[in-house]
């Protein structure tokens, strides 16, 4: 897998509303969180928190599950 600094990826901005997890339900890769890397593979969970910038790296299907309800207006690219 290709390594990309945080500093240089597309970053995204998780909402300051919820809370998502998501379930890989096939595949394999990397979420690149600040302070953080995850690699994950089939039948894996993640937990995205609010606020929270993050990156993937990934060839993979997942299931998300957002608490409240995410809706479009609260995603952003931070960088």
């Amino acid at each position: 897998m290709k390594k990309i600094a945080f500093e240089e990826a597309q970053i995204f901005n998780n909402s300051e509303l919820c809370i998502a997890t998501e379930y890989v339900i096939e595949g394999y890769g990397e979420i690149h969180k600040e302070n953080e890397t995850i690699t994950f593979k089939q039948g894996d969970a993640i937990l995205i928190d609010k606020g929270e910038k993050y990156f993937w790296i990934a060839n993979c299907k997942i299931a998300m599950s957002c608490s409240p309800a995410w809706t479009p207006h609260q995603h952003k690219i931070v960088q």
